[in-house]
């Protein structure tokens, strides 16, 4: 008889789909946990992007500044800062590490710089290795071509200064009303502009990155939490159908197999009603037959040790004939008229 087919073959399915099921769990973990990650990149490449944008909008202030301040005062130290100012924004001297954070306001008369230098890099090329799109760069593009057009208008004004010495205050007013007219505001507003786009373009693709991704980390929180809730329903009912399979708990099987084990045939093993068909049920079953086989095995060993003592009572008896002193031997012979006995010797 097939043992136990139906009650096993559910089991099995039940196993294979909760194994099925953990293994999904697993895979939307870590799903969702590369998620939550691109969340956190979407964030990062935002807030970035704002940095950057940022940076140049900030270098263009700091070159009008500084050729402002030289134009007024003539001292190198604000021309050296312009130039290096373009150097850094141009990938020709290093820039300084956190340098989207405020530099240029704390670099005293003492010219000490605040913090060290880090990589050379243009500030595009920068931009590039954020994940800017083609038209974003664009902008970009433009607002620089328009910042290095106003640098241009600052340094004619820088060389008023530098070769009018023969009428240094006159060179110092025109060079004032360059870097104060109505040309040199346009450029200024040429820059501002295409960053101001860029600004908007930027904000609304991060916007839509980090709320794409939050919207895949929320569908696959719940897929998980589906999953999870789905697992325990099938651990649940891995459990119960695993109690019916075996009519007891593991526990209880373990201890009735281990009494059987031991030599204990004699005491019952208790069936729960409806526990017909499971595998504390067959092991009833089994130890009803090693009884009845124990029990057969006895009465045979019985039997045997029974005839083998009285083979050793006849062996001995015959074996003392022998053994004892003799009185005499007779040969009998039967005859016709009837037993003939012939003495053959005596012994004392």
């Amino acid at each position: 008889m097939t043992f136990l087919p139906s009650s096993l073959s559910h089991h099995n399915l039940l196993l294979g789909i909760s194994l099925t099921g953990f293994l999904c769990l697993v895979a939307t973990f870590f799903i969702y946990v590369d998620a939550k990650k691109n969340i956190g990149q979407a964030n990062i490449s935002r807030h970035q992007a704002i940095l950057l944008v940022d940076e140049l909008r900030q270098s263009s202030d700091d070159l009008t500044r500084m050729v402002r301040t030289y134009v007024a005062t003539g001292d190198l130290r604000y021309k050296r800062n312009f130039e290096e100012i373009l150097a850094i924004r141009n990938g020709i001297s290093a820039r300084p590490s956190e340098y989207h954070n405020i530099y240029w306001d704390l670099v005293l008369t003492d010219d000490v710089r605040p913090r060290p230098t880090g990589e050379v890099l243009p500030l595009l090329e920068k931009m590039r290795q954020t994940g800017f799109s083609v038209v974003e760069l664009e902008k970009l593009a433009e607002a620089k071509i328009q910042s290095d057009a106003l640098s241009r208008i600052e340094e004619r004004a820088m060389k008023l200064i530098e070769f009018g010495a023969d009428n240094y205050e006159a060179s110092r007013q025109s060079a004032i009303a360059m870097l104060h007219d109505e040309t040199y505001h346009r450029t200024k507003a040429a820059i501002m502009l295409p960053i101001a786009d860029f600004i908007t373009m930027t904000d609304k693709r991060t916007r839509l990155d980090v709320e794409t991704a939050e919207h895949h980390a929320q569908v696959m929180r719940a897929i998980f939490l589906f999953f999870s809730a789905m697992q325990v329903a099938l651990l649940f009912t891995l459990y119960r159908s695993r109690h019916r399979l075996l009519g007891t708990s593991v526990d209880g099987v373990c201890a009735v197999i281990k009494r059987i084990g031991g030599g204990d045939l004699a005491t019952p093993i208790p069936v729960a009603k409806g526990a017909e068909d499971t595998v504390i049920s067959r092991i009833e079953e089994a130890r009803k037959k090693l009884l009845v086989i124990e029990r057969n095995r006895r009465s045979i060993m019985e039997k045997l040790h029974a005839s083998e003592e009285s083979l050793r009572t006849s062996e001995m008896r015959f074996r003392s004939y022998f053994e004892l002193p003799l009185v005499g031997i007779a040969i009998t012979s039967m005859e016709k008229n009837g037993w003939k006995s012939i003495p053959v010797c005596v012994s004392y």
